[in-house]
């Protein structure tokens, strides 16, 4: 037996264990709480771990039922279902879908909850529901397949915008709550955004759409929709799919994959259009220009009965037999040409060209647009058509004024044919005005409503013939106010002197000082004016015979011809290559 003093010892040790072997329990316990709390709820991933929870909560349920003498009855899931994928076309890139006018949606719905027949060829879809077999039901979902019908109307095609709509209905007879939809968008589906009124989230990084729905009334539908653009990466005929699942409780409960065939397109809008002006850089009137077309389909899908057609631009007219022959359709009155490509690969091109004059009409500076377009029994492609512009001609006003040597002789219209020849893209406008026996004094009084009047951009001066023999210093001062005026104007000034007086004859005695006169105007009057001044004594003097009529002073055919080319060579001298007045005289 125990002695007192052992028992008592016995009884402590033995009180201990139990005090020990409960504080093990309890932190074991809390460690699995702990565990189970982090991990679990925490983390509703773990699908496989809450369905053992679940199921060991059901059974514990179940037995604490069974114990109490209770019926015991488990939670069933939701009754949903995905009644239907729509994907409706927002814009598109089709020159004319060809659909008849039909509406641009393709629509993918189950036969039990639509009355809608039509039935796509493109477009599979597998809804995937959940189902409950009511009392005493399994609480983990289980799933069953079918295959929806789907309806399409119209094409969706590679570089569309759509918008899909995810139909969500609770088919069961109480409310379905704490819903979330997950959608994974297809692949090449871009610039994915939720549409206007739609509730949900796009993260472009995971490529989900979420939507959490608190609840879905019996009977009730739900929408979730987004938009999207088809990649150009796709190629005709592709699929992309879209899968979409409804969860309850972290359990897949409905789910349903769309898979979407999109038609590639032929793409003509890299057809590039060229025109060059055959003649060189800038372009004029009476100009050749030459059109180039290089038709490109950069499309996905070949290319049948293309026609591009080519209208000749206003302003121009075709060149006979500059255009490419192969194919080609030239309308009677040569205003429209078509070239009757045919077919075209993805990725071929085919080049055809032809020529035009520019009217001589544009004498103005002038647009010159084309309006090429391309047909392919579909619609009309529009091109991006280039223009070009025509220069202005340079308009230049000459006033000659003169004396009798104007009035006689036809130098001045010898001078406008050279200007004109010489200056192909300018118009001489020459406008002669002299009166016979007149000095510089009288030259002064008419000048602004003879000369001044036309706004001239070049005035010709010539006087000397009948002031010679009177004082040089009068001359002097008349010819002085009369540059004074001419350069007023703005315009450029060229004088000639006296040609050859012979004084020989007597009525022509005493005008000895005629070559003074031309001195005066070389030296004094024309450099201090800026004005160009012409020899007409030097190369007459050689020859005078052939170059002045037999009256001894006016000049013969012969004469005048000399004169306008002297005339001439001082002009072009204040001219540029194209006729336009310069700032400054070339010396």
């Amino acid at each position: 037996m125990l002695k007192s003093k052992d028992f008592v010892k016995h009884k402590k040790t033995k009180n201990s264990t139990w005090v020990m072997i409960s504080v093990l329990a309890v932190v074991v316990i809390a460690s699995l709480a702990v565990y189970f709390y982090f991990f679990y709820f925490k983390n509703p991933g773990l699908a496989g771990m809450k369905s053992w929870v679940t199921s060991a909560e059901s059974t514990n349920t179940a037995e604490s039922a069974l114990q109490d003498g209770s019926s015991g009855q488990n939670e069933a899931a939701p009754d949903l279902s995905i009644v239907g994928v729509i994907v409706e076309r927002v814009e598109t890139k089709a020159a004319d879908p060809g659909n008849d006018g039909a509406e641009n949606t393709i629509g993918i719905e189950n036969t039990e909850t639509t009355n809608k027949t039509d039935v796509a060829e493109n477009i599979n879809s597998t809804n995937t529901s959940a189902g409950t077999t009511g009392e005493g039901a399994n609480t983990t979902p289980t799933t069953t397949s079918e295959t929806s019908n789907v309806k399409k109307s119209g094409e969706i095609y590679i570089g569309d915008t759509v918008r899909y709509d995810i139909l969500i209905k609770n088919n069961g007879a109480q409310p379905a709550k704490d819903i979330k939809i997950i959608d994974l968008p297809p692949d090449k589906l871009e610039n994915i955004s939720m549409a206007e009124g739609s509730g949900g989230s796009y993260d472009p990084f995971s490529r989900k759409i979420v939507l959490d729905v608190a609840e879905i009334g019996a009977g009730k539908t739900i929408k979730l929709s987004f938009t999207g653009f088809i990649s150009n990466d796709l190629n005709d005929g592709e699929i992309i799919t879209n899968k979409v699942s409804a969860f309850y409780k972290d359990a897949s409960i409905a789910e349903q994959s769309t898979e979407l065939s999109v038609t590639g397109l032929p793409d003509y809008t890299a057809t590039l259009v060229k025109v060059e002006d055959v003649n060189g850089s800038e372009i004029w009137a009476r100009d050749i220009l030459k059109y180039s077309v290089i038709v490109k389909n950069s499309g996905k899908k070949t290319g049948g009965s293309v026609v591009l057609n080519c209208p000749v631009p206003t302003g121009t007219g075709y060149v006979d037999g500059t255009a490419s022959k192969a194919g080609l359709i030239l309308s009677p009155n040569k205003s429209l040409l078509q070239f009757n490509i045919g077919k075209i690969e993805p990725g071929s091109q085919k080049e055809v060209s032809f020529k035009v004059f520019v009217a001589e009409y544009l004498t103005f500076s002038t647009e010159i647009k084309s309006g090429f377009f391309i047909t392919d029994g579909q619609g009309k492609i529009s091109l991006e058509n280039p223009s070009v512009t025509t220069e202005a001609f340079i308009f230049q006003t000459v006033v000659c004024m003169g004396d009798s040597q104007v009035v006689l002789s036809d130098y001045t219209t010898q001078l406008g044919t050279l200007l004109n020849n010489q200056y192909p893209h300018a118009v001489f406008n020459i406008i002669s005005t002299g009166v016979k026996g007149e000095m510089a004094n009288f030259a002064i009084q008419r000048f602004d409503k003879d000369v001044r009047i036309h706004n001239p951009d070049i005035i010709v001066i010539g006087y000397g013939d009948n002031d010679a023999g009177g004082p040089t210093g009068l001359y002097r001062y008349h010819m002085d106010i009369l540059l004074k005026q001419a350069v007023s104007t703005g315009a450029k000034v060229v004088v000639y002197g006296v040609g050859y007086i012979d004084l020989s004859i007597s009525k022509w005695l005493g005008k000895e000082n005629y070559r003074t006169f031309n001195e005066i105007l070389k030296s004094d009057i024309c450099p201090k004016y800026g004005a160009a001044y012409v020899d007409l004594y030097g190369p007459m003097s050689k020859d005078f015979k052939k170059y002045i009529k037999e009256d001894g002073m006016h000049w013969t055919q012969e004469g005048a011809t000399l004169v306008s080319g002297e005339v001439f060579k001082a002009v072009t001298a204040v001219l540029d290559n194209e006729g336009r007045t310069m700032t400054e005289i070339q010396e």
